[in-house]
Order: structure tokens, then sequence, then C-alpha cells
């Protein structure tokens, strides 16, 4: 079980090394080119967020990881359940990574930048107070809880095909209209209840090893 699980550690990570360095590599490049423009244009405000951005790549991360790698894997002999917790475990990995980068890049960015540079922190949508600490934890939670909810996402789309995840996808966007369950998700944000998001992601890891144990190394979408 250990050389399995090993093994499948080992290409999650070269599978999405590349994608994590390209994202990267765009990021710096782009801080020099924000800079100069800054001084430039005095008068213009230039807003960088980090944290939006690892927001945004986790969620497609998670997303594609199924199916990336479930079909590769599982033909390669990878049992079903293996492939789900080592999975899971990895997107920990990946989010404790991108919330990291995050902040020293935006550590660095604050020590250089001009005063019409803003650095958004995501703690600011919520009652949080403003610090590295905060934003490294608040950023560290939500990263987790969005590569599973898009990886729980992306396996209803891989075992279901389009039209069931269009399915799936609608009956989630009509559980969210629910007043009650819309505030407390509102709250949540708000509030910063990173539990309830943990306990959240954490519970559809088992409706994807649910969707995954059965499926074969073809998605629906093709069969």
């Amino acid at each position: 079980m250990v050389k399995e699980w090993k093994s499948i550690s080992m290409y999650l990570f070269y599978d999405n090394l590349l994608s994590i360095l390209t994202f990267w590599g765009f990021f710096i490049l782009s801080i020099p080119i924000f800079i100069t423009i800054a001084y430039m244009f005095p008068g213009t405000t230039i807003v960088i967020s980090a944290g939006m951005i690892i927001f945004i790549f986790c969620s497609i991360a998670g997303f594609l990881m199924t199916k990336e790698t479930f079909p590769s894997l599982i033909k390669l002999g990878t049992t079903r359940t293996s492939y789900v917790i080592v999975t899971s475990l990895f997107m920990a990995g990946i989010a404790l990574t991108m919330t990291i980068i995050a902040l020293i890049a935006t550590l660095a960015v604050a020590s250089f930048a001009p005063e019409n540079v803003s650095l958004v922190s995501m703690t600011n949508l919520t009652n949080l107070e403003s610090t590295w600490y905060n934003d490294f934890i608040f950023n560290l939670v939500i990263c987790f809880f969005l590569l599973v909810s898009s990886f729980f996402l992306g396996t209803v789309f891989y075992r279901l095909g389009l039209i069931g995840g269009l399915a799936v996808i609608l009956a989630l966007f009509i559980t969210f209209m629910i007043p009650e369950i819309r505030e407390f998700m509102f709250d949540s944000v708000v509030t910063a209840n990173l539990i309830a998001f943990i306990v959240i992601a954490i519970v559809l890891i088992f409706p994807s090893w649910l969707l995954l144990r059965t499926a074969t190394a073809v998605p629906a979408a093709t069969r």
C-alpha cells in the first residue's frame, strides 16, 4: 500500500508540476509590468491579489484532476480507493504550497511596490483582521475547499457525462437558492467560519469515492 500511494503521489506531482510552474511563471513575469505601469501612471491604482488568482487556479486544477489523472492511474493498476485517498491528500498539499508561495509573493511585492499598488487580501471579504497569518490560514482552507469541491464536480462530469454533470450543477444551484443555506454560506465567509468549509470539503470526498469506485478508465462522455 505504501508503495502504491507513493507511486500515485509521484504521478500526481509530475502531472501538475508544469501547470503550477507555468502559473507562477506568468504571475512573477507580470509583476514587473504592473509595477512599471504604477510608476509611469502614479494617478492609477493597480490592484494585485495573489489570493484571488490561487483561488481561480485551485478551482480549475481540482476540476481537471479526475479527467487528467484517473484513467492513466487506473490503467497502471491503482485501486480506486487509494486514488481518492492520495488525491485528497495531494490536494491538501497543493493548497498548502499555493498558499505559501502566494504569501511570499505578496510580502515581496509589498516591500518595493509604490503606494498606488493595492495588494488586496481575501480576508477583506471577512471580519478577520488583515494580517499575514490570517491571510495564510484563510487562503489555505479556501484553496483546499475549492480543490475538493471542483474535484467532486469534475468527477461527476467524468462519471455521468455532460448531462449528468449539468443536472448536478442545477441541483446544487437550487440548493444554494434555499435562503437558510445561502445565508449560512455567506455568513461562513464573512465570519470566516473555516471549520464549516473544512467539514464540507471532507464530506465531499465520500461522494467522489462513490462515483469513482466503479468507474472505468474511459470517461462517460466518450463511451
